[in-house]
């Protein structure tokens, strides 16, 4: 019984605690949300030419939706990495990692996108995933420079701290909207269609 008790108390120890949970998903919500407000008001001019009004606040519906779910999966992520590697690495300093790496991660996706689309504008093709999977390694040199100058410095943690207690009021509504944003899908497929 005490080894069954040790080795739950063990397995806890390894996830970080609930408010480092919340300031996690906070400092995760704000970067992901921001990056898909810029890509849906470059959509909407479309939406409001070819869609119906019902149809434009669906098609936001389903993008706030995956949104909270890309939220949730990132953070989850993070999570499970920070339960699998060594506790001094990275557990204590979880939230100022994730303040960190997301928006840079965010950017260099952004970077890809933009380039990808310059190519099928320029060139009329997109260019190969093995470019990709190279930006990618390259761009994750900087992921790792990131993660070293947050254990190494101890006052970059509570800027980006602050920062997430900065950004808390604005996530909580971006979350708030991508609640409403599921009851309207649940609304659409139970009542409207038919």
């Amino acid at each position: 019984m005490n080894a069954d008790l040790s080795s739950l108390i063990w397995v806890r120890n390894r996830f970080p605690e609930k408010q480092s949970i919340y300031n996690l998903f906070i400092a995760v919500v704000f970067p992901v949300h921001i990056w898909a407000i810029i890509i849906v008001l470059q959509q909407v001019p479309t939406y409001i030419l070819y869609l119906k009004a019902s149809e434009t606040i669906g098609t936001i519906a389903y993008t706030m939706a995956f949104i909270l779910l890309e939220c949730i999966s990132i953070t989850f992520v993070f999570i499970l990495i920070g339960a699998l590697l060594p506790q001094k690495l990275l557990k204590q300093q979880i939230v100022a990692q994730a303040a960190l790496l997301v928006p840079l991660a965010l950017c260099i996706a952004y970077f890809i996108h933009v380039l990808d689309s310059i190519s099928f504008v320029m060139f009329q093709t997109y260019i190969p995933n093995r470019f990709w999977f190279g930006i990618w390694i390259v761009g994750f040199i900087p992921l790792l420079i990131v993660s070293y100058l947050i254990r190494k410095y101890q006052r970059l943690p509570e800027l980006l701290m602050k920062y997430v207690d900065r950004v808390t009021i604005v996530s909580l509504i971006y979350i708030f909207g991508d609640l409403l944003a599921v009851l309207v899908i649940i609304w659409r497929n139970v009542f409207v269609s038919g």
